[in-house]
């Protein structure tokens, strides 16, 4: 089927499930996502985010496990998310298709803004050296997994303090 036509109806479905006050954002999947990007599909990114955008009055967003692939792919395309959820980490695992490349299209000017993801690499380090590490190469927020961080409430107080001292 058309997949570009399908993923809205499936959105459709779950936005029922939510209050009716509205939603402030919606990012699709990375498996969704990294589906389209390895099929190319440019209609189905430009279709989704002003979908999103019109029929939610929300932020559009993609979560991959492709960033660079996907960040050059979208401004070739001309397509403008309101952000992109990725893996950044300082040692560079799930910086696909190279850790290089993707701090490359981070900086880039012209890219989607970047929230990072899988800060602590798999466990490799902590959660500030992960979040201190993708705020320097210029992401625009965190999105730490609270199911993989070992002492959730010190590391959490830690980056407070860290963003605070940062502002």
């Amino acid at each position: 089927g058309d997949f570009a036509a399908r993923v809205p109806q499936l959105l459709e479905a779950e936005a029922g499930r939510l209050p009716r006050r509205g939603v402030a954002g919606i990012v699709l999947a990375a498996p969704l996502t990294d589906a389209a990007l390895a099929g190319e599909h440019r209609r189905f990114f430009l279709h989704l985010t002003g979908w999103v955008r019109r029929r939610f009055h929300a932020v559009a967003g993609f979560e991959t496990r492709n960033p660079g692939e996907l960040l050059a792919r979208l401004r070739a395309w001309g397509v403008e998310p309101d952000l992109v959820v990725g893996p950044v980490n300082p040692h560079g695992i799930g910086m696909k298709p190279r850790p290089e490349e993707t701090l490359a299209q981070i900086a880039t000017p012209g890219s989607a803004p970047v929230v990072a993801s899988e800060l602590r690499a798999g466990g490799r380090c902590r959660l500030e050296e992960g979040a201190t590490y993708a705020l320097a190469h210029g992401v625009r927020g965190l999105a730490p997994d609270l199911a993989e961080m070992d002492e959730v409430a010190a590391e959490l107080r830690g980056l407070r303090e860290r963003l605070a001292a940062a502002n």
